[in-house]
Order: C-alpha cells, then structure tokens, then sequence
C-alpha cells in the first residue's frame, strides 16, 4: 500500500512537471555540481533523473523515477563534469544531496612518517601530533545554495619543533540562479597544510583532474614544507534552450611554500589563471557533446619562467543510469614558455654569468577522462588526464600525465572503508629552472574508519608514497615514504529545517 501511495504520488508529480513544462517551454538550470532544486534541496541530473539520497526516500526510488532513469526527458542542463570542480568527491549519496545542515566536530591525531626530510638515505623517521576541530554549514534554498566548512588545528613535532605551526583548510561555495536561466556559481579553497598531515580527515585537499586547472598534486616533497594554496573559480551559465547551454568562467590558483627557517627553500612557487568558455548540448536523453576554449597563463617562482596556452578541447558526457557518468576531453592546445637560459663562463679568477632569453613554441595535444558512481553505501571516482601543469614545487612547467582513483564503501553501518591511488608522471619543459629533468611518483591511502556512538569515531589510516627523481647532472634516486596515523574524534550533525 505504501509504494502504490509513492507510485501515484510520483506520477501525480511527472504530470505537474510536464504541465509546467508546457508553460513555460523549460525548466531554469542548476548550479554547476549541486545546484539548487526545490526547497528541500532536491535536484536533479540531466538525463531524467532525480538525484539519490533524499532522506525522506531513504534510498529507494519510485517507478516514475526507474523510467526516468532509463531514457526519461528532463529540461535541467548541468555544467559538463570535467569543468565542474566538485566533481571529485567521495561523498555517499545522501551526503551529497544533503541541504540546511550543521556538522562539527573535534579530532586528535597521532601519525608517524617514515622519511620525515624526504631524502633518498639515510632516513629519518618521527611522529607528530595534532588537533583539528571543523565546522560545515550547508543551506539550500529555491534559488541559492551555499557551503561554508572549515578546518583548522595545531601539529607538534616530535623531532622539528621548527616546524609546529597552526594549519586551516576552508571552503566557500556558492550557486546563485539570477535569472530562471542564467545560474553564478562561486567557488573558494583555501588550505595551509603541512606535507606530513595531508592525509588527516578535514584537512586534505580534492585531488580532481579535468579541464579546470588545477595544483599539481602528485608531487612527493619535504614533509616538513607547508604547502599554503588557494584556488577560486567563477563561473556565469546561460541555458537558452531545452537542451543547449552555454557559460564562462574564471580559475585561479596559487601555491606556496615555506619551511622551517632551518632549513634552505628550494620549493618553486606557482600562479596560474585561467579564462574560458564553453557550449554544451544534448544529443540524446542521455548523451551530451560540447566545445570549450580557454587561455591559461602560468608563471613560476623565483625564476623567470613564465608560460601561456591555448587548448580548445571536445566534451562529452553520458550518464549511463541516475548515479553514474563518465565524461571526456581532448584536443590540441598550442603553447609558449618564456624563460632564461642561464650560461656560467668560469675562467679563474672570475666567475661570469650570463642571463639569455629564449622562448619556445609549440602544439600539442592535452585530453583525459572521469567516470563517477555514488550510491547510498558506495562512491567511487577515477580519472586520468594529460596536460600542462605547474611542477608540484620541485620543477616548472611540466607536461603531466596523471591518474586517480578513489574508492570509500560503507561495509557495515559503523564502518566504513575508503582506498585513494594518486599516480604522476611529470616531465619538465625547462630543465634550465632546476635540476629536475623528470619524476615519477605514486601513493596509495588506505583509511578505516569506525563509529563507536554518541558522536565518537575512530579513525586508522597507512599511506604508501614513492618518487623516482631523474637529474641532469646526477643519478636518479628514489624517495619513499611509510605513512601511518590514528585517530579519535567527536562529530555531531544537526538538521536546520527546510
């Protein structure tokens, strides 16, 4: 009786969608990733399918919703997923379509590294120390969603007490629908963290490879560094049709290090902005193309490295069922670096050096792929992408080639289980910057965690990291890490209403 009463009423609601389509002649779009719905938050996905995981469903899904799922019509566009910069979580369903919510909590930590200096031998092992309390505040309402979290806490240094410091991750993220057809999407990271607690809960960063540029992760360097990096993207749709969309958007990182003051920075800064634009539109229910265009200026410190290109790329996108996509890019991207080649002319008793410019022209080709899955107790995303990146602090200008795989899965109703691989493999543009000619690099996460009640939690991750470096003027070494941390915590959630 109680799923013929959600039939009728799921039909009732297909009819009144439909009428209003017949209105109005469309529906206005979302937000890019997560865009505002109805009052309580809801959305849905192109593709005819209503986003899973409202807790008033409980996980199910209606007939109406099983039709849609497989072939319905929806007049809701999305941003394609390789330009959207939430599209790398590992949240459950219901997390990700959770609105007007409160979470905050409270964790202590102790980890050890196994190569606390990063150096090929000997090595130097330590444990350090921290706390980290965080707060996350999302509000959905007819027109505007919004996110606001922070982390933030204090690491001690069992052997460097140079390097305790207060370390802060935060994000703000805003979608704002400013007409029935144009939406303003705003998004902000921010994270000071140091190396050696990047893998703590609250305090990592997205890891996402796509279109949207993004810092360069893959890198394996000094733990002691803190690693400060700030990402914002702006971005204006405008949905003009059933199924045609189009907008422009603005991306900008910057990453930073420091280390302690006993110790010499040889760390290479970053800056890149990015602007582009994009058209999508859908071909099927099911299946949506587009073309995107962007010019992205990327410079290096110190150093006089500095490098600009255009890539105009294909997208595509599927959405093979309501809680699966894959989606990809490709095409040719023509660029120029502008540095200095530096010449040293050592004839006793004098030492000459002579800085020449130079500038190097040339195409080539960038593309990459993502595929998501989220259900109630599983999510996963993977991807892989080649293109020109920042060199992660130890080099330049890299051509990056880079894989990702995430994988987080409720095994029982206290447990839960997440696996992260991270694979790069960087090879630089300007071996004149440092002596860094290539690097390859790997890590595996593993991370368990368990709810003991009343809020309390524990957590028990090991991460694996290794890095072959290749130089100029030097045999290539090998650099590994064993990482290892526990965790108790106390966390609480509260509904604010709708």
């Amino acid at each position: 009786m109680r799923l013929r009463r959600r039939m009728n009423l799921g039909a009732l609601l297909v009819l009144a969608a439909i009428s209003l389509q017949a209105q109005i002649g469309q529906t206005p779009a979302p937000a890019a990733g997560h865009a505002p719905g109805d009052s309580n938050g809801q959305t849905q996905a192109p593709g005819g399918n209503a986003a899973p995981g409202n807790a008033a469903q409980g996980g199910e899904q209606s007939q109406e919703q099983e039709q849609n799922a497989n072939g319905g019509d929806d007049e809701r566009v999305s941003v394609p997923l390789t330009l959207d910069m939430n599209g790398a979580t590992l949240d459950f369903s219901q997390e990700a379509s959770r609105r007007n919510y409160l979470q905050g909590g409270m964790s202590v930590s102790a980890s050890y590294d196994s190569n606390v200096l990063s150096s090929s031998a000997p090595t130097t092992g330590g444990f350090t120390y921290s706390f980290l309390p965080n707060l996350r505040l999302q509000i959905g309402r007819k027109r505007l969603a919004w996110e606001l979290s922070y982390a933030g806490g204090y690491v001690v240094n069992q052997k460097f007490s140079a390097a305790d410091q207060f370390f802060h991750n935060a994000l703000f993220d805003l979608s704002y629908r400013l007409s029935p057809h144009v939406t303003l999407t705003v998004n902000d990271r921010f994270s000071r963290i140091p190396q050696l607690e990047n893998q703590l809960p609250g305090a990592a960063t997205t890891s996402g490879v796509g279109a949207i540029p993004q810092p360069n992760q893959t890198a394996v360097v000094d733990a002691l560094a803190l690693n400060q990096q700030n990402t914002a993207t702006g971005q204006l749709t405008y949905q003009y049709s059933a199924s045609d969309i189009v907008g422009v958007g603005v991306t900008s990182y910057l990453t930073l290090f420091e280390v302690p003051t006993s110790q010499v920075n040889t760390l290479l800064d970053s800056h890149s902005t990015e602007i582009n634009g994009f058209y999508n539109h859908r071909l099927t229910p099911r299946n949506w193309a587009g073309l995107s265009y962007s010019l992205t200026r990327l410079s290096v410190s110190p150093g006089p490295e500095t490098f600009e290109s255009h890539s105009f790329l294909v997208l595509y996108t599927i959405y093979l069922n309501s809680r699966m996509q894959a989606a990809f890019f490709a095409g040719p991207e023509y660029s120029t670096l502008h540095t200095d080649i530096i010449t040293t002319v050592d004839t006793p008793p004098t030492v000459s050096v002579t800085a020449t410019p130079f500038t190097d022209q040339h195409w080539s080709a960038t593309g990459g792929g993502s595929f998501s899955w989220r259900t109630d107790r599983t999510s996963l995303n993977a991807s892989a992408s080649r293109k020109i990146s920042d060199g992660g602090g130890l080099v330049g200008v890299v051509e990056l080639i880079s894989g990702s795989l995430g994988v987080r899965r409720q095994i029982s109703r206290f447990s839960t289980l997440e696996v992260t691989v991270l694979y790069g493999d960087n090879s630089s543009l300007d071996q004149g910057t440092t002596n860094f000619t290539k690097f390859d690099s790997i890590t595996g996460n593993l991370m368990w965690t368990q709810e003991l009640g009343l809020g309390f939690s524990l957590q028990a991750g090991f991460a694996r990291q290794y890095q072959k470096e290749q130089m100029q003027s030097a045999p290539a070494v090998d650099i590994n890490h064993n990482r290892g941390w526990f965790t108790i915590g106390y966390n609480f959630g509260k509904a604010l209403g709708r």
